[in-house]
């Protein structure tokens, strides 16, 4: 993609341009118009719009409001020069723009230009990439960009958030799918990650996260983070926040001028990366009709480990029988061949309406093996397709301005295990299925009240899903596996979640900003499944030694519960904004949580439902500031800082713990206890500092990202009988902090790093056809008692970058990731959820735009 990140400038005085030489202003005003500004303007009021317009482009802005009185902008969205961008927003309107170095005029048409009514009106569409309009917005945004996608090409789905301040991935490099973490919280549904605004709630047990994402980045155009409760589309069953992968649009594929073309790339480099690569075309008919097509695929092979620091061995499960294996080694069980695809058709019967057709498929094959990849590895595979339509509707009409969707996913996963010499009866398939369909609804309402403003978000939004688990064994009449091994840990079920929702915006005079928001969410699960009640021994040969009985359980319940947002912003200078929000959400527990049962593998521990969970209630406050100045080096240098204090509470937090049976007769202790998902009776606390930093100059520019997470969940404090007992209740002190009790025992939780910071930046030479830069990251662990010592190291890696845009249409990128070769281990989950990371891998990308 040809957009830069441009800096968004504070207003600068019309006086001070007039200072500067003739000879160098008109230099300057002809840079200020040819640059590309990547823009970001819903259809709204025009003055308003110019203000947004410009704030982008790092301008001021002058018009006579006479002009602008009653007018309504088309949206305009996507990267173009200054001049185009404004020329584009007031399509239609008659009325000039002319760009000079500092400053945007708006002017009437001379007297003998066409009336603006008899002029045609002209669309503008075009995708999302730029990040400055996040530091003035008084609530905790974050953005990856096409540039930033571009400068390091992500090798998985966690690199494409590596460098965003308060997130965190768990992902293993043996499985292409990725959990996202914010402020400390994660799993089942509590950040809402979605691909183009459809929600992915796939989830599947094991020693690893509990929900997972499969998209390819090679098809990722940006990614939206909003941390914490929200009133408005996408916050319905969430307590953390919400993450949005958007996919490629047609603008993203087309230059400004073409009505059709398409781009092609490819990535090749060391350390068993043999391809990345994608090709898209795109299709303008007129300005009713576009029509995007892409495909992508990634090849990859077993990488080989850092050389340099860490130990020199790595561990077996469990910290016992420790694999002596030199550093620098290829690391097992790591290969990925993933397919994927995408096509959008968007068609628009007149200016006022849009309808959107869209497909996003995803199709891997990859190889895993234990925690850290050392053992023996099984064949698995993901398929995802999700298909959804939009309709939207935006007349010239303040009061209205609908968008709606409808969308279906299906993610289906298929684990083939290989049986061994150890193991030989260990000839299994697995299969695990999860359907999610779902839908938004939202109007937006502008009202203007002398100096204020009134925004309404009236809508409401639902999910349902359902899931399917298969066991089937390739072993005849192996009477030694129970399917309830696995049908019980990732059990069958339904749950649905309705939600509406209202939020008011207040803005007065643009230093003051009040806003309010409720949300009301109803849910039901339903399911049933076969509870453990005993083993009883066979006779002598018999295979197995003993036999499970169990008994039917069935789950139907429903509940519902209300949710406030509350926020107040001040702007007690131009360059400084203060913000307080206070935001309320509410979880429902997931199929799993609820109607998990069956053993573990081998019969070590039964896992026991929990129809009766209640449903998570989180409470945060957020106390940041928004800063946006000029640092008076030169008119289009711009520091910008968002930062927050945030403070979260989640009442009846769900996490695993070991529990008493019903009908035990006598206490348990240790991780060989039955299993089941409780509510924790004090609330978990997660708190700490989020804080993204950019200096942006037309030469140079440097981010900084620092996040520091404190959470306390050490308590291992919950109901050790949530299923009440047949025996009477014997003495036990599991579940009790003060008792043999412990996090990593009785209650099983892994917290993500307690700090991440990340510092970039880089030099743009020869007017920006050529960019240099570097990436130093550090992440230091939640807790120094962790079970394994790869979980203590801090890690700190460092990447180099280069990109080269040779002509309008090609471009060259040349990338070094891990340049120190460090050897360390990435989280993938629970507490024996570790991955080794790749060492030393350099990757060279061509791009051709046609």
């Amino acid at each position: 993609m040809r957009s830069l990140l441009i800096p968004l400038a504070l207003p600068l005085a019309v006086s001070l341009a007039s200072l500067a030489p003739v000879m160098m202003a008109e230099a300057a005003d002809a840079t200020a118009s040819a640059r590309l500004v990547d823009f970001d303007v819903p259809a709204q009021t025009l003055d308003l719009a110019l203000k947004a317009a410009a704030a982008q482009a790092g301008l001021s802005v002058a018009a006579d409001q006479s002009l602008l009185g009653g007018r309504r902008s088309a949206p305009l969205h996507g990267s173009y020069s200054v001049q185009q961008g404004f020329e584009r927003l007031l399509a239609g309107t008659g009325l000039r723009v002319t760009v000079s170095a500092n400053l945007v005029a708006i002017t009437a048409p001379p007297a003998s230009a066409k009336p603006a009514t008899e002029l045609a009106p002209v669309l503008v569409t075009g995708n999302i990439n730029a990040r400055a309009d996040i530091f003035t917005t008084p609530e905790m945004l974050a953005r990856v960009t096409t540039e930033d996608l571009r400068r390091l090409p992500p090798r998985n789905t966690s690199d494409v958030l590596a460098n965003v301040s308060g997130v965190f991935t768990s992902q293993g490099r043996s499985d292409p799918g990725v959990s996202v973490n914010i402020w400390g919280m994660q799993d089942f549904g509590r950040v809402n990650v979605m691909v183009d605004g459809t929600r992915q709630n796939f989830q599947k047990s094991g020693h690893g996260s509990n929900g997972q994402v499969y998209l390819d980045p090679a098809l990722l155009s940006s990614v939206d983070i909003e941390k914490g409760p929200t009133s408005t589309v996408g916050g319905a069953g969430m307590i953390a926040g919400i993450v949005n992968f958007r996919t490629l649009q047609i603008d993203d594929v087309l230059l400004p001028e073409q009505t059709v073309g398409g781009r092609v790339q490819g990535s090749t480099g060391t350390n068993a990366t043999h391809f990345l690569g994608h090709a898209a075309i795109g299709l303008r008919m007129g300005e009713e009709t576009d029509f995007l097509a892409a495909v992508s695929r990634r090849h990859l092979g077993e990488f080989r480990l850092g050389r340099k620091g860490g130990i020199d061995h790595y561990e077996g499960s469990n910290n016992q029988n420790a694999i002596e294996t030199p550093l620098g080694e290829p690391a097992r069980a790591t290969n990925q061949d993933i397919w994927s695809g995408l096509a959008k058709l968007g068609w628009r019967p007149s200016i006022d309406h849009r309808l959107q057709l869209s497909y996003v498929g995803y199709d891997t094959k990859f190889t895993n093996g234990d925690r850290l990849a050392v053992s023996g590895a099984a064949q698995y595979s993901v398929r995802v397709d999700t298909i959804k339509l939009e309709y939207d509707y935006q007349p010239a009409n303040p009061w209205i301005s609908i968008e709606s969707s409808l969308y279906y996913t299906n993610t289906r996963r298929h684990e083939e295990r290989i049986a061994n010499e150890a193991r030989p009866a260990d000839s299994f398939a697995l299969d695990f299925e999860t359907n999610t369909l779902g839908g938004t609804l939202q109007n937006t309402a502008v009202v203007e009240l002398g100096k204020w403003q009134l925004t309404s978000r009236t809508g409401g939004e639902f999910f349902h899903d359902w899931t399917s688990p298969k066991y089937n064994d390739h072993v005849s009449d192996n009477s030694s596996r129970d399917p309830a091994w696995y049908e019980g840990s990732t059990p069958k079920g339904k749950r649905t979640v309705a939600s509406a929702f209202q939020s008011l915006t207040f803005d007065y005079d643009e230093w003051l900003r009040i806003a309010a928001g409720l949300r009301y969410d109803h849910f039901w699960l339903k399911g049933n499944g076969q509870m453990f009640m005993g083993m009883v021994p066979n006779e002598m040969g018999v295979r197995p030694s003993s036999t499970a009985l169990y008994t039917r359980f069935e789950v139907d319940r429903s509940a519902y519960g209300v949710a406030p947002t509350l926020s107040l912003a001040v702007k007690p200078a131009p360059w400084a904004q203060l913000f307080v929000n206070y935001g309320e959400g509410l979880r429902p527990p997931a199929i799993t949580e609820t109607m998990m049962y069956g053993m573990h593998v081998y019969n070590m521990f039964p896992y026991y439902p929990s129809p009766g969970l209640k449903e998570e209630r989180a409470r945060t406050w957020q106390f940041g500031t928004n800063l946006n100045f000029t640092p008076g080096l030169r008119p289009n240098d711009a520091l910008r800082v968002k930062a927050a204090w945030f403070e979260n509470r989640v009442r009846n937090y769900i996490v695993m713990g070991a529990i008493m049976s019903p009908i035990a007769t006598a206490d348990c202790g240790g991780m060989l206890c039955p299993s089941a998902y409780v509510n924790l009776n004090q609330p978990a606390h997660f708190r700490g500092l989020d804080m993204q930093v950019d200096y942006d100059s037309d030469d140079f520019f440097a981010n900084l990202n620092v996040t520091r997470v404190i959470s306390k969940l050490d308590t291992a404090d919950y109901n050790p009988f949530p299923l009440g007992s047949w025996t009477g209740y014997p003495p036990t002190s599991m579940g009790s902090s003060g008792g043999a009790g412990s996090t990593l025992v009785d209650m099983f939780y892994f917290g993500p790093p307690s700090l991440k910071i990340g510092l970039s930046g880089g030099v743009r030479l020869f007017d920006r056809r050529l960019e240099l830069g570097a990436r130093w990251r550090l992440e230091r662990p939640w807790k120094e008692d962790t079970q394994s010592v790869w979980a203590n190291q801090t890690v700190r890696t460092l990447d180099l970058w280069a990109g080269l845009q040779a002509t309008r249409q090609l471009h060259l990128g040349l990338a070094v990731d891990n340049v120190l070769d460090r050897n360390y281990v990435e989280i993938t989950g629970s507490g024996t959820g570790l991955s080794f990371a790749p060492g030393r891998t350099i990757l060279g990308t061509l791009t051709y735009q046609f």
